[in-house]
């Protein structure tokens, strides 16, 4: 089977338990490693990316991290945000490495320069060199210094999309806690319905006022449909689908039918 590359952003609200601290959905990794490994060894190549759910979120939120340096008390939030992201990085890591692939966990806070909370400069290098090798390099929303505002909060959607753009994946996958993207909220409105297909120009006119996490310093789901209106608008599809279910990562990477949005260029 020819290689396929993909970018893979898993949320951290799937992969966490939101609402509890610095607590990992172990059953839900395992799953996600055990569809990896399948797919690794079919041929794909893949850079991973995962946020930051109740680890980076609830620490980040409480010192402001987001809003830049104003504080000299802050400085010690960036250290907290930077170990705890570091924390779940790492069990991401060990049970991939424990389902058999060649892992190599990537900190965006040594790799990557923002301006206003925007990513302006990224080092990728070391990424593609990994790529190369075949090693599957694992990367994380991080806080990053900041050329205007000090530091800022770049969230792994930011870094998904420009990897996609950047390094010219053939697909993006989002694996949520949702089934995709809704006419509306699911959450409040249990008739909504899943929008399986949208392309470009259908997405620019949704409503996108959907409800935020409470700790979600990145701007949950309409920042993520903004990273990934960046990508379909460069020519790379992108699928948005729940990793809550063993196989959904393989049925977006091959595009096998199934509960999950797909937005074209």
């Amino acid at each position: 089977m020819s290689s396929r590359f993909l970018v893979i952003k898993l949320g951290g609200s799937a992969i966490t338990v939101k609402g509890k601290p610095l607590t990992p959905r172990l059953p839900i990794i395992k799953k996600v490693a055990e569809d990896l490994v399948k797919l690794y060894q079919e041929g794909f190549k893949f850079i991973v990316v995962h946020g930051g759910g109740s680890y980076g979120h609830p620490i980040a939120s409480k010192y402001s991290l987001h809003k830049g340096f104003f504080h000299v008390g802050q400085l010690r939030g960036f250290s907290e945000t930077e170990l705890a992201m570091r924390d779940i990085n790492h069990i991401l890591a060990s049970s991939f490495y424990d389902a058999g692939l060649p892992v190599v966990p990537m900190h965006p806070s040594c790799m990557v320069v923002a301006c206003k909370g925007e990513l302006t400069d990224f080092y990728v290098r070391p990424v593609k060199l990994a790529l190369g090798l075949g090693l599957i390099p694992l990367l994380h929303g991080d806080v990053t210094m900041d050329v205007k505002w000090g530091f800022s909060v770049i969230s792994g959607d930011q870094l998904a999309s420009f990897l996609a753009i950047s390094l010219k994946a053939d697909k993006l996958i989002f694996g949520m806690d949702v089934k995709g993207l809704f006419d509306r909220d699911p959450r409040s409105h249990p008739e909504a319905k899943l929008l399986r297909r949208v392309n470009v120009k259908e997405l620019n006119l949704i409503d996108l006022r959907v409800s935020e996490g409470i700790y979600d310093v990145t701007g949950g789901m309409r920042a993520k449909l903004k990273e990934a209106l960046k990508v379909a608008s460069s020519g790379i599809p992108v699928y948005l689908g729940s990793i809550l279910e063993k196989g959904m990562v393989i049925k977006m990477a091959k595009g096998i039918p199934g509960d999950y949005t797909v937005i074209l260029p």
